[in-house]
């Protein structure tokens, strides 16, 4: 079992194979291997390697890889793609969070511009960061944009 840092690997067609995960970790792999980073998608990108290639050479260095199923999107430009599995797994912690928190008591109102979740939050912070939250420790709440207010109402209610 391979127990360095785990990296998905999804191959973009013609734009090269797009690497996320743990991709810190294996920052001088990647460069060694050709990858250069891409802010823009916020993962790495290879040209010039086969996604089989490059699979037995990161687990050759102990790096655990899964390989993203591809589809008919093969060519889908990264930015998309990665946009699309950041969308997958933000429901997902949507989904959990949401019967972890079923109890929770929360207040839901505007501040300024921003919306403002306050009292039970603990029991579903995940579910609030994952809506692009963040934490005002001095309004003891999660601060959302407002234009999310329909949304987020949505997300807390529901209870799978």
């Amino acid at each position: 079992k391979l127990s360095g840092p785990r990296l998905e690997l999804s191959d973009c067609g013609t734009k090269g194979i797009m690497v996320t995960g743990d991709t810190l970790r294996a920052k001088d792999q990647l460069k060694a291997l050709g990858g250069r980073w891409a802010p823009k998608v916020t993962a790495w990108m290879l040209h010039g390697i086969s996604l089989e290639q490059l699979t037995a050479a990161l687990e050759g260095k102990g790096i655990a890889v899964s390989v993203a199923a591809t589809g008919e999107d093969g060519d889908m430009d990264p930015k998309a793609r990665r946009e699309a599995a950041l969308a997958a797994e933000k429901q997902e912690v949507l989904t959990k969070a949401a019967s972890a928190g079923a109890g929770a008591c929360l207040t839901v109102k505007r501040h300024k511009k921003a919306i403002l979740v306050t009292g039970d939050t603990k029991a579903v912070k995940e579910a609030l960061r994952a809506m692009d939250g963040k934490w005002i420790g001095s309004l003891g709440g999660y601060c959302h944009p407002g234009k999310k207010k329909d949304d987020i109402i949505t997300a807390l209610r529901s209870d799978p």
